[in-house]
C-alpha cells in the first residue's frame, strides 16, 4: 500500500523585498525596511509587514551600523 503525504512548504521561501501587489503565502520571507519577515498566514496581499503583525513575523532585526 502506499500513502502520499503532502508536506506543502517546508523551508523558507525567499522573495526578495515586499511588494504590496504581491500574494505572499506562508513561510514566504521578505526584506522590508530593513528587517526581515515572514508570512504566517495562507496569504497576504497588501498588508505591510511592518505593522501587519497577525500576517507577518518579524524575522530578522536590521542594524543601523
Amino acid at each position: 500500500m502506499t500513502y502520499a503525504i503532502d508536506l506543502g512548504k517546508i523551508k523558507f521561501v525567499w522573495q526578495g523585498n515586499y511588494n504590496a501587489a504581491t500574494t505572499y503565502t506562508r513561510d514566504d520571507v521578505v526584506y522590508h525596511n530593513g528587517n526581515a519577515y515572514v508570512c504566517v498566514v495562507a496569504s497576504s496581499v497588501n498588508q505591510d509587514p511592518s505593522t501587519a503583525t497577525s500576517q507577518w513575523n518579524k524575522m530578522v532585526q536590521g542594524s543601523d551600523l
